[in-house]
């Protein structure tokens, strides 16, 4: 894939398809993006988002079971896959919808552990089919078990 950011700068990059909206758009993992690509990249999307991430995104699919968790207790559990991970939180998709701010539960039915998180994001594509969910986790803990060793945090 060959990109200019709004600055300017061109990003040429190889990676595989990670996931896709019919006719919306898709996510693509770079592999290999040289340093002054990443540099760019990340200098760009902090710009554009209006904040620096807390921590770096690295394409990871793994599947969840979401239960979202209500005053009165939990409810209505939601299969999803991950999208993107990171040591604070993840995008994932499914079919439910929820609220920012809202508490969820997110279960690992292959490594059999969950977590508690916060929904910071979502948006609805594909007529309602399709949903993304961006969340943070409530306490600071391992739960992807990956090694985000080129982090700083």
């Amino acid at each position: 894939m060959l990109f200019q950011l709004p600055t300017g700068f061109r990003i040429h990059a190889f990676g595989p398809v990670k996931y896709v909206v019919p006719e919306r758009h898709f996510g693509l993992a770079f592999v290999d993006l040289d340093l002054d690509a990443q540099l760019h990249l990340e200098e760009f999307t902090q710009k554009a988002l209006g904040y620096a991430r807390r921590s770096s995104r690295v394409p990871h699919r793994t599947h969840l079971t979401i239960r979202s968790l209500g005053d009165a207790g939990s409810h209505d559990e939601e299969s999803a896959d991950t999208v993107l991970v990171s040591r604070n939180g993840g995008l994932l998709v499914c079919s439910a919808t929820y609220k920012e701010g809202e508490n969820i539960y997110l279960w690992s039915p292959e490594r059999k552990c969950g977590a508690c998180a916060r929904v910071v994001f979502q948006q609805v594509w594909a007529t309602g089919r399709l949903v993304e969910v961006g969340f943070e986790f409530l306490a600071d803990e391992d739960f992807w078990k990956i090694d985000f060793a080129n982090e700083n945090n």
